[in-house]
């Protein structure tokens, strides 16, 4: 087992170093701008955090997880009783972290890949996990699955009354062109200059724009001027 300073190093550092250098992960995903959640989707143009605590909470989350993880494949690789299989995972996961990273193609996504190689990672570092372990991993789960549940419904509904809003200007004669809904609308209607559209759809008001009509899930429309 590592000493408590080697583990503490290897999430300060990670932190460091992942710290606003994805831009793709935190400012145009769902940790957009380490944000939590579609309830900070602004007015057409991605995502930005509700409050700059979280950065600390997700980003030294994380570094921490990774720190486990790190430290418990160390310990794997320099046990001689670990499995040829566990080996290749750990070299494997290695090698796609790399070409993850480097190659700047880190969405949040991607990293559901290495959670089974992960898993199999810390598990093999202990046969019979303490009770704290048990009640500790049944409330973090818990956790992860309600914000997960609650998260895609908000996601859905918030994107329900998105496209409500995008509906109900194209029945009124506007061109889609016209019309700057987000990255999935402009994407999906191929609106290459969403930037020069006179309505906007969001819930934050661009510059100088005016509220036209309201809907669900404080989506609203505006007119730039």
């Amino acid at each position: 087992m590592a000493p408590w300073w080697v583990f503490a190093g290897i999430t300060v550092a990670v932190a460091a170093l992942s710290w606003g250098r994805f831009p793709m992960t935190h400012d145009g995903n769902l940790l957009a701008g380490w944000g939590i959640g579609p309830l900070v989707l602004p007015g057409g143009h991605g995502f930005v955090g509700p409050g700059r605590w979280w950065d600390v909470v997700l980003g030294f989350g994380g570094a921490a997880g990774c720190g486990v993880v790190l430290v418990a494949a160390w310990n794997a690789l320099r046990r001689p009783d670990t499995s040829l299989w566990l080996r290749w995972a750990i070299v494997i996961s290695i090698g796609y972290t790399l070409f993850i990273l480097i190659g700047r193609f880190f969405f949040d996504r991607y990293i559901l890949l290495l959670v089974p190689f992960a898993l199999q990672v810390v598990l093999a570092q202990q046969d019979a996990p303490s009770r704290r372990a048990r009640w500790l991993s049944i409330a973090l789960t818990t956790a992860m699955a309600a914000y997960s549940i609650l998260g895609t419904r908000q996601l859905l509904e918030v994107n329900r009354a998105r496209w409500d809003a995008v509906r109900s200007l194209t029945e009124a004669g506007i061109p889609t062109s016209d019309i700057d809904g987000g990255f999935e609308v402009n994407g999906w209607h191929q609106n290459p200059s969403p930037e020069t559209a006179t309505y906007v759809i969001g819930r934050v008001p661009p510059d100088g724009a005016q509220i036209i009509s309201e809907f669900d899930s404080g989506i609203r429309v505006w007119m730039r001027d």
